[in-house]
């Protein structure tokens, strides 16, 4: 419960802005925005608004005892401009944006507080002139100064918020307020990217642009700022640079030359970005859905729902995978100008093309007494135009929001594309939860990107809204082939636990992934093979065969080029997936084909810039093609990488480089660095045992001790598991260590296949 402070109980002029804004408040319904239940008075007339309550902590609370990733910080801060759009969208300025009003929940669910500063934009006269409202390190310039306030200061309070979850630090901050009101007002934060070089240049733009000091400057309101935040975020981007230029020794006619440079380049930067995108949707607009006007009849009360079953529908959707759903405000302006125009398909068609979309919901409501039917039809823009097939949903009229759950889940199963978009749709059909389905694309999309550690969030978020999502189960468990989390076996056994709603199709995917991680290596084989008889384009069941193929046929006497195809086969339903991609830079590097690892290399950074995987290719290229350059920039950086970086790293050195002294070079780097010597980690640092005890028995390679390697191979003090003994049998036969028959029969029989000990 908030109450009005006492003090403001007796200023009529406050008391009218509380209530208008509870009010106003109220009424905005939306995932991001917490709830209102009832504003009243105390027979002793103090001013009360009782609010849902939430489990969690403040933003504010976390960033004292947490760091965030850019991945992470990006996640918040969209859902805040998500709320923000809503509230902008309504009239309502929030006014006080700053981490203590912002609520994150399990899994980073975000719901925006206390809209008790916020201000109808309509009612300008309930606020004087000159009042400071807010928290001075997220204040606007024209708060500072006590000019009216506009959406845009919403949005640089935002910008202040995004640029402090990932930095650390404030872009403005004095020792006492009107010291921060100075900076606020006069000077120029450090780029973000200067101080935290993983953030991405257009994402750093996109949060300048956040903070410029001209309210004009700034985004205009928080859909502006989600299209070109979600834009900074995909590749090619064109975010306009706008960090102050020096103004040169003649500054009155300095002046005169950059402000018509200026003119000049954001009408070029803004005609360029709008040429981009119009290209983007000549060629592919799918993803793009415009939701339009629902039809109501037979319940005059709910006629208010025509419009607002676009947002509710359209914020469900958005953000689903690669999906996007156009502003509503811009669907509505349009159908506004042609009233007399019926609101069928062939029209439909025409409007969503000209707003770029290249598929568009059509929809309609009635009321049967107390209860309600929803349906809608997802419907193509290209010549006919095609269909799916209707959706209907009923229910009692007061469970509206369930029903908009369930509508919008069954439109997401028709709404997926491309080459996973088979085992998409049966994650929308499995999962009751729309939330969990949203959070399981979002991980396909990591997933696919190779942002596997992001993934691995996205799919633990899923299961913490749905526990019994079997496909969320076996993504996890796929992913975590990459990230080297200890619960991939138990993930898989959860998938087929839960996976009996699934098709055949996808529980036959389940129990061939299930031999898969338990190590059943042959039975896995012939579901795999089987498997992709039935369905030969199942993406996930090839790139697992080609990864079988790679990594178990040398133990069974056959070439890992075997696995070559089904990545390529990948690629060609996939052009960008990450691992296949990664897998095929580890095949050529195997074969010796090493002109090939620059290309591949560059490749991987255009798709998943800065990720582990293209740095591990960027290595071995280094290496193997003896590239001086890149390698002194490895050694100078290598204390500073992260820990997979380094093991990959000194890897490569032993197995691609014709000098012996890189890795004794990378090694020596690593006891010199900052980093404790016996974990290779940051003091106070843990990692998975598995992954610094590599690290150990690299050094013992480097430093020639060939006798404690050996002695650790056949250890049977040793604590071990299914991971390490496949890379114990990538060590012996590596060549990187002599090994006698004895060594090589122990390590090859703890990974035979079905209790047959593979001849030496």
């Amino acid at each position: 419960m908030k109450f009005l402070a006492a003090r403001f109980v007796s200023d009529p002029e406050a008391k009218e802005r509380f209530i208008r804004e509870a009010k106003a408040a109220s009424a905005l319904d939306h995932p991001n925005i917490c709830t209102i239940h009832d504003i009243g008075e105390t027979e002793e007339g103090d001013l009360f608004i009782v609010m849902a309550l939430y489990e969690g902590d403040t933003l504010e609370r976390r960033l004292e005892k947490e760091s965030f990733s850019v991945e992470r910080t990006v996640y918040i801060i969209r859902q805040v401009a998500e709320g923000l759009k809503r509230a902008h969208a309504g009239g309502i300025v929030h006014r006080d944006i700053k981490p203590a009003n912002i609520a994150v929940s399990e899994g980073d669910a975000v719901r925006l507080l206390d809209f008790g500063v916020a201000k109808l934009q309509a009612a300008e006269s309930l606020t004087q002139t000159g009042t400071s409202i807010g928290t001075a390190v997220y204040m606007s310039p024209e708060q500072a100064v006590g000019d009216p306030v506009t959406p845009a200061s919403d949005i640089w309070s935002l910008g202040v918020m995004a640029y402090q979850m990932l930095s650390g630090e404030l872009p403005f901050k004095g020792e006492q307020p009107l010291a921060t009101l100075h900076q606020i007002l006069s000077t120029e934060p450090e780029e973000i990217d200067d101080l935290r070089s993983e953030v991405p240049r257009p994402l750093a733009k996109t949060i300048h642009r956040a903070l410029a000091k001209s309210a004009r400057d700034r985004f205009a309101d928080a859909a502006e700022f989600l299209d070109t935040l979600n834009a900074a975020m995909s590749e090619g981007s064109a975010v306009p640079d706008l960090r102050p230029q020096p103004l040169g020794r003649n500054a009155r006619l300095g002046v005169v030359l950059v402000a018509t440079a200026i003119v000049v380049t954001l009408g070029t930067v803004f005609f360029t970005q709008g040429r981009q995108v119009e290209t983007v949707v000549s060629e592919d607009t799918r993803d793009v859905i415009a939701i339009l006007p629902f039809g109501v009849s037979g319940a005059p009360e709910l006629a208010y729902l025509s419009e607002g079953l676009m947002d509710l529908i359209g914020g469900r959707l958005d953000g689903a995978g690669s999906l996007r759903t156009v502003d509503p405000r811009a669907v509505v302006s349009r159908t506004a100008q042609e009233t007399n125009r019926v609101m069928d398909a062939v029209w439909g068609a025409e409007l969503a093309r000209d707003l770029g979309a290249g598929r568009f919901v059509t929809g309609q409501l009635v009321g049967l007494g107390d209860r309600v039917s929803l349906s809608a039809r997802l419907h193509e823009t290209g010549s006919g135009p095609d269909e799916q097939p209707l959706v209907t949903v009923e229910g009692s009229a007061d469970s509206l929001f369930v029903l908009v759950d369930e509508l919008a889940t069954n439109l997401l199963q028709n709404s997926l594309s491309g080459a996973n978009a088979r085992i998409q749709s049966s994650a929308a059909q499995s999962s009751g939860s729309i939330q969990a389905t949203k959070e399981f694309l979002r991980g396909e999309q990591f997933h696919r990107r190779g942002q596997f550690d992001s993934a691995s969030t996205a799919y633990n978020r899923a299961l913490a809204f749905d526990s019994t999502f079997a496909l969320a189960h076996l993504m996890k468990s796929m992913n975590n082939f990459n990230t080297y989390d200890t619960d991939d076996y138990v993930a898989a056994e959860n998938a087929l636990r839960f996976s009996e709603g699934l098709p055949e199709r996808d529980r036959s995917l389940i129990q061939a992934f299930l031999d898969h991680q338990g190590g059943r290596l042959e039975a896995a084989e012939q579901r795999y093979v089987a498997h992709l008889k039935r369905y030969p384009d199942e993406v996930k069941a090839l790139l697992m065969l080609g990864r079988l193929y790679q990594y178990s046929n040398p133990r069974w006497a056959r070439p890992a080029e075997q696995s070559r195809p089904f990545y390529e086969r990948v690629l060609e339903l996939e052009p960008e997936n990450v691992p296949s991609l990664h897998n095929l830079a580890r095949l050529d590097a195997g074969s010796r084909h090493f002109d090939s690892l620059p290309a591949r290399a560059a490749t991987l950074q255009r798709v998943a810039p800065g990720s582990e995987w293209a740095v591990d290719v960027e290595t071995m290229a280094a290496f193997a093609l003896g590239d001086s350059a890149a390698i002194r920039d490895l050694v100078e950086t290598f204390p500073e990488q992260s820990l997979l970086v380094r093991l990959y790293a000194v890897y490569n050195a032993l197995r691609f480089s014709a000098e012996p002294q890189d890795a004794d070079r990378l090694m020596a780097r690593q006891q010199t660095g900052t980093l404790n010597a016996d974990t290779g980690l940051p003091d106070g640092v843990t990692v998975d045992t598995d992954l610094s005890m590599v690290l150990a028995v690299m050094s013992d390679l480097v430093g020639g001790r060939h006798e404690e390697v050996r002695a650790f191979l056949t250890d049977p003090g040793r604590s071990r598991s299914p991971t390490w003994d496949i890379w114990d049998a990538e060590l012996v036969v590596s060549d990187l260590v002599p090994v006698d028959s004895t060594i090589l029969e122990e390590v090859l029989g703890r990974v035979s296949v079905g209790g047959t000990v593979l001849d030496g």
